[in-house]
């Protein structure tokens, strides 16, 4: 299993994501055998993990420091991540492939590499949970004319309230919060 975490500061005033604070990821030794399959799509291979594995410590405390989690797919990240930490339970978690309706945008699918690719942003690392840093620079894609996708995402979980201009009424949030966006890849047949 891997996984990533990226903590950053997000103003529900302006809606945007102001700057990334931290960072950490890291590999999890499987309790299977990796498919060839599995590490010819991601690139890792038995041998990368082992060793000292996640740091669950850091993880926690850039976790304990949001307000709220982002993940894409959240239902199966936070399987995975409350499975190995029970802490996130207490966390709220918000879907950015649910809670944003991008077929309304004009997009074709919700993945995240075909959303990332049409704004034109780079994923160095597709298939792995660090590219999916790539979701908070979508997350912070302002479109002409339009509000930060962000901020649909906050405004559907009741975290923020805004007016059709776009400025807030109210949030649940303060300003300049602390936040984290997450992704966990599984390696198929492992199990937590």
């Amino acid at each position: 299993m891997e996984l990533a975490i990226a903590s950053f500061l997000y103003d529900p005033a302006q809606v945007q994501v102001l700057e990334t604070i931290a960072e950490s990821s890291g590999l999890r030794e499987p309790s299977c055998p990796i498919p060839r399959a599995a590490s010819r799509i991601s690139g890792i291979a038995r041998r990368s993990v082992r060793g000292p594995g996640l740091d669950y410590r850091r993880i926690r405390a850039l976790a304990r420091q949001a307000d709220f989690i982002v993940a894409h797919y959240a239902q199966f990240d936070r399987g995975f991540v409350e499975r190995l930490m029970t802490s996130f339970r207490r966390a709220t978690w918000l879907c950015s492939r649910d809670g944003i309706d991008w077929w309304a945008k004009g997009f074709e699918s919700r993945a995240l590499d075909e959303l990332v690719a049409a704004r034109g942003i780079e994923n160095p690392s597709p298939h792995r949970a660090g590219g999916d840093a790539a979701l908070l620079a979508l997350l912070s894609c302002r479109p002409k004319h339009h509000k930060p996708y962000s901020c649909e995402l906050l405004r559907k979980a009741g975290l923020i309230k805004t007016r059709r201009s776009g400025k807030l009424v109210r949030s649940r949030v303060a300003a300049k919060t602390a936040a984290a966006v997450i992704s966990s890849r599984a390696i198929p047949g492992d199990h937590v």
